[in-house]
């Protein structure tokens, strides 16, 4: 085979940067509408549209990345639960709840002196503002859309002056672009090809005719070098499927985001890399600053450059949909989970949708058969045995990090299946136990193959490193060096 000179490497290395600095330069955008909000996924976009109530400003997250979030206010709809103060500023009601009449002056001065006021004082201060062409579908008239246009523009006009700092989005707004543009960074456009069916669930493609007016409305916009997103919902369509839209609707100039149902974190274009571990902790019998996973589980995951996110289960399990941008998630809770049939449907579920989890030290429930045997390991009860000695049949290298592993028998046996094994221990009648595996859904370190105690200080039985790492199938990651976390220099001392 003939070997590439040292200048044809150079030109491959230099095509390889120029397409990946192009990748990452283009605009995107993404919606998460999680309750706990996700900063290293969402910090690689340019525009982040997020509900207000579910992100705290004074956050080390929102600092860093607080530009790029545009939080959702929509002034023109109020819930039905929520009834206005003054019927004067309902223009009318419907099935969802009242639509709000902007035309009125009291209700406008309102919605900018309160409700956008409101938000300033929690931290805001860039704005994306929804439902901005709901009276073309809702009005009763022309006139009216066109008093409705108006007052659209006097709206914008009072944020602008009232709030000449914020940065403000618009969903929108086809009719009066012309006059409110310079006071926009962006427009989002509902459905430019995938829009939903009229229950909402099924994608249905955009007709011809409503396209062809997009498409004007679009070129208005880049005239006035506006960025333009665009939410295209696919439900039911597969990843592959969505990428090709995708790079159908960047190819138009426009910025997709491509939305399922099912998630709170709908974008394409750039993904970022999952950095964040869930941890499930329990803090009922103490603090978890004196927890084992805040004090030596910690440790390892940054080592290999991973955030820490602690949960406390006593107040339930996380949503399944807020556990897909997690890198992983360990199990390492002291006791048992209230209701171990909810946990053990909830593990099933978080590892069919392809995120792996560790177990550390117990499986979170009693090592009951029934509920462990679907993660394909039997448990056996050999309680005749409890105190016995047994003997190490198989150990692999993770195995006697610190210390080695007790001989003493704990009246359990792990027999797993399609496992990795790290640890096999045999009894005296030749009973094999395998209380560390990896498995195809993750991985697990039983008790006594993760830590023990001596003299009041958890030693690891386990390498953590290597064991994480593997059972999460961790991918390897830009990491700053060991003295140095979040950007600042470490001193370290030993005596």
């Amino acid at each position: 085979m003939k070997r590439l000179c040292c200048s044809k490497l150079i030109w491959l290395a230099l095509f390889w940067a120029l397409g990946l600095h192009a990748a990452l330069t283009s605009k995107s955008a993404a919606l998460y509408y999680g309750k706990e909000i996700s900063y290293p996924t969402v910090g690689i976009h340019n525009y982040v549209f997020a509900e207000p109530d579910n992100i705290v400003t004074a956050s080390h997250g929102y600092k860093v990345y607080g530009s790029k979030i545009y939080v959702k206010v929509d002034p023109y709809r109020i819930s039905a639960a929520k009834k206005p103060s003054k019927s004067a500023w309902i223009y009318k009601r419907d099935s969802v709840g009242y639509i709000m009449d902007m035309r009125n002056d009291l209700y406008r001065t309102h919605v900018v002196k309160t409700l956008f006021a409101d938000l300033m004082k929690r931290g805001f201060k860039n704005f994306y503002i929804d439902s901005l062409d709901i009276y073309q579908e809702t009005a009763a008239s022309k006139k009216e859309q066109e008093e409705f246009g108006e007052a659209n523009i006097k709206l914008l006009e009072e944020l602008r002056r009232e709030y000449p700092k914020c940065k403000f989005i618009v969903k929108g707004g086809e009719d009066i672009i012309e006059k409110i543009h310079s006071f926009l960074e962006a427009v989002v456009i509902d459905s430019y090809m995938y829009g939903l069916d009229k229950d909402g669930f099924r994608h249905t493609e955009v007709s011809q005719e409503r396209q062809k007016r997009v498409d004007r409305f679009i070129e208005k916009l880049k005239s006035y070098k506006l960025d333009i997103v665009t939410v295209e919902y696919t439900n039911g369509k597969s990843e592959n499927e969505k990428s090709k839209i995708a790079e159908q609707l960047a190819k138009k100039g426009l910025i997709p985001v491509i939305v399922d149902s099912a998630t709170v974190y709908s974008s394409t274009l750039k993904s970022a890399k999952r950095r964040e571990i869930l941890v499930l902790i329990d803090e009922t019998q103490m603090d978890r600053i004196f927890l084992s996973p805040h004090q030596h589980g910690t440790l390892p995951l940054e080592f290999y450059g991973y955030k820490v996110k602690f949960y406390e289960v006593s107040k339930g399990l996380p949503p399944i949909e807020d556990v897909a941008h997690y890198a992983g998630v360990i199990v390492w809770i002291i006791d048992t989970y209230k209701e171990p049939r909810e946990f053990i449907d909830w593990v099933l579920k978080i590892t069919q949708n392809g995120t792996k989890i560790a177990f550390a030290n117990n499986f979170g429930i009693h090592a009951d058969q029934s509920l462990i045997s679907p993660l394909g390991i039997e448990i056996h009860s050999g309680a005749e045995n409890y105190g016995n000695k047994h003997q190490i049949s198989y150990r692999d290298k993770m195995i006697g990090y610190e210390v080695e592993p007790s001989s003493i028998n704990t009246g359990l046996y792990y027999q797993p299946a399609n496992a990795k094994a790290l640890l096999i221990f045999e009894d005296t009648i030749g009973v094999t136990s395998t209380p560390a595996a990896i498995m195809p859904w993750g991985g697990y370190a039983m008790s006594e193959a993760f830590m023990m105690e001596l003299k009041e200080e958890n030693i690891w039985i386990i390498n953590p490193f290597e064991f994480f790492k593997e059972a999460l199938r961790l991918e390897p990651i830009l990491v700053p060096d060991a003295t140095t976390e979040n950007g600042r220099r470490l001193l370290f001392t030993h005596v």
